[in-house]
């Protein structure tokens, strides 16, 4: 399926469905495509876990024998460093 770009605005939800079920969207501006929406590979529970434990393993290195900060302010900025 091919949409101009003001018509995908106004149906957005809807295109997502359809792409979540398999269709495929083209997006064009002007007449040139210029984009596609697709459906993303799902993501395991396997997977996402593995992640976590990463992400987890990497923050638990980084807080080594120091005391991880308490602040907002604190936090915000060592995720910005990130």
């Amino acid at each position: 399926m091919i949409m101009t770009l003001r018509d995908s605005k106004a149906r957005l939800s809807e295109l997502v469905s359809k792409a979540a079920n398999g269709e495929e969207i083209l997006i064009s501006v002007r007449g040139v495509p210029r984009a596609r929406l697709v459906a993303i590979a799902p993501v395991t529970e396997q997977e996402s876990s593995k992640k976590w434990l990463a992400r987890l393993r990497k923050h638990q290195q980084l807080y080594k024998g120091k005391v991880p900060p308490t602040d907002s302010t604190a936090i915000i900025g060592q995720l910005r460093e990130e």
